[in-house]
């Protein structure tokens, strides 16, 4: 007999976690929802596949994002926190672990039995479940799993390949050939137009995230492994932290930067040019090496097979083709639940199904049959094809219906999906570049040929973004604002030239020393003494 129920206890365990088991009976289920794209959650048709199969009726508030931070804070305040709450950028994880541990917020892993899915993940990702993980030792708040670290690529570095043809020189692999590439870049006429001055080698926007991260290739090759603009924490083999920004390697990148910049290689508004500058060049194609936050064939308008990536150098002082894989692809804390949710093992159990490769695919994409159908492609790859839901909707493009109607604008986006990459990471090398010559319309290029420039490096991962407590985040927040305003200055000024480099680099170190570099050394070694758990 207890056998028997045994038996039954297991397989009712086992249906509460299959979608629709038990969704006879709805619950309402509060959201707040900050974002700028309010949509008609009744018209929705994740909404509503969330209620046939969970029995989850959600009705949401949506506040505007500029506002969210405030309105999350009165929430707090009232103590009148909806059942869930989701943002982008939500707030910092200090901030949520620290509402969290006063009682605010459910700890997801008092809910590991109905959440196999993430408890797998935190399994198998660490560097993952540390970084979600308040010092308290509880999850009070989700964030994306990366599996790779290279599906949420933020760098665009790319280079004009025509170019390149026009001057008889290749991709550059090393800093060196770099030089020699732009230097034919400046004194030839690269782009064709008969005139071979107006030519600007290599350019970005120093203002904008997405343009400014070409530096962080540069510095790679230096042996400076860091997806952070400035204020770059590096750990010795001892596990000692320490800032790249006073090494060695940091002084020799900006040697390397300034030589460019002095020798009219890189462009000398770089570092005054707004992004819509910036890109305003590349249509007029006089720039030849580049980043941006999109690809520079999608913003220059000359064509995908116009551009190629060029992200690593191989360097002499490391002996690698440094590609960063950078930790920023966790994202902020997007997620959270109320601590006094009626109903919070039905949404711990929502919440692990968008953490399958089936429910990933489901929060970017939609539902097959419901908003999409499979199209085959003779390169082997299959295509999401809305043209019959999104036509009989009454919308007039795929991006605008698959955010209004098949999903909620990635609230549930877990666990990233890239289709594209998936499929390529399959092919081997050979049978990549057959791909790439066989997508003759380059529908698929932009992930193509960075899928081939990733495989060609040397692959490192930044270090890990730490999680602070309270008291923590507040004795180095203001150290950290000195120190980061000063050394973005200073690098300005080091590379073009209105600072020497070596006769006033003790000062630039001794400066930072003076700012409190070792007192906010010291948190920070906190940090990763307890993201290692020692």
């Amino acid at each position: 007999m207890k056998k028997t129920l045994a038996i039954l206890l297991a397989m009712v365990l086992a249906l509460s976690l299959i979608p629709g088991a038990f969704a006879e009976e709805t619950a309402k289920i509060q959201v707040a929802f900050a974002g700028d794209q309010v949509i008609d959650w009744t018209q929705n048709d994740m909404v509503k596949w969330i209620k046939d199969n969970y029995g989850l009726e959600m009705e949401c508030t949506y506040y505007p994002t500029d506002a969210w931070m405030n309105q999350l804070s009165l929430m707090l305040l009232t103590d009148e926190l909806p059942d869930m709450i989701y943002n982008n950028t939500l707030a910092n994880f200090t901030t949520i672990n620290s509402y969290g541990d006063e009682g605010y917020f459910l700890n997801f892993r008092d809910y590991l039995d109905v959440m196999p899915n993430f408890k797998e993940h935190l399994e198998k990702y660490p560097e993952y479940a540390a970084f979600i993980t308040a010092p308290s030792g509880a999850i009070y708040s989700m964030s994306r799993v990366n599996p790779t670290g290279i599906v949420m690529d933020d760098s665009k570095a790319q280079i004009n390949t025509t170019w390149l043809k026009n001057v008889g020189k290749e991709i550059p692999t090393t800093l060196d050939e770099l030089y020699d590439v732009l230097c034919a870049f400046r004194d030839q006429d690269a782009n064709g137009n008969g005139d071979p001055t107006d030519e600007i080698p290599m350019s970005y926007c120093n203002a904008s995230a997405g343009s400014y991260r070409l530096e962080w290739n540069i510095r790679a090759a230096y042996g400076i492994y860091s997806d952070q603009r400035s204020y770059c924490l590096q750990a010795d083999e001892n596990n000692n932290v320490y800032i790249a920004e006073t090494t060695e390697g940091y002084k020799d990148f900006l040697k390397y930067m300034h030589k460019l910049y002095s020798e009219g290689l890189l462009d000398s508004e770089t570092y005054i040019q707004t992004n819509d500058e910036f890109r305003s060049k590349q249509a007029q194609n006089i720039v030849g090496f580049g980043n941006d936050s999109s690809t520079m064939s999608l913003k220059s308008g000359l064509g995908e097979d116009t551009w190629d990536y060029c992200v690593s150098f191989q360097s002499d002082v490391t002996g690698k083709k440094a590609y960063v894989l950078g930790t920023y692809w966790l994202n902020n804390p997007r997620l959270c639940v109320s601590a006094t949710t009626e109903h919070a093992e039905e949404l711990c159990k929502l919440i692990d199904y968008f953490l399958t490769s089936e429910g990933a695919e489901f929060s970017c994409m939609g539902l097959e049959g419901v908003n999409f159908d499979y199209v085959d492609t003779d390169l082997g790859i299959r295509k999401y094809d809305y043209t019959k839901y999104m036509t009989e909707a009454g919308f007039a493009d795929s991006v605008s219906y698959l955010k209004e109607k098949g999903i909620i604008d990635s609230m549930f986006y877990l666990l990233t999906f890239d289709y594209v990459q998936e499929y390529l990471n399959t092919l081997t090398d050979e049978q990549l570049e057959e791909f790439i010559a066989q997508d003759t319309d380059n529908t698929f290029r932009s992930t193509s040929t960075r899928v081939r420039a990733l495989r060609a490096s040397d692959l490192v991962k930044a270090f890990p973004t730490l999680n602070y407590t309270e008291e923590q985040s507040n004795a180095r927040k203001d150290i950290y604002t000195d120190i980061t305003n000063y050394i973005n200055n200073m690098k300005v000024q080091f590379i073009t030239g209105v600072v020497d480099i070596d006769g006033y680099w003790d000062t630039f170190v001794e400066t930072l020393n003076s700012q409190g570099l070792d007192t906010i050394l010291a948190v920070d070694q906190e940090a990763y003494n307890t993201y290692l758990g020692i």
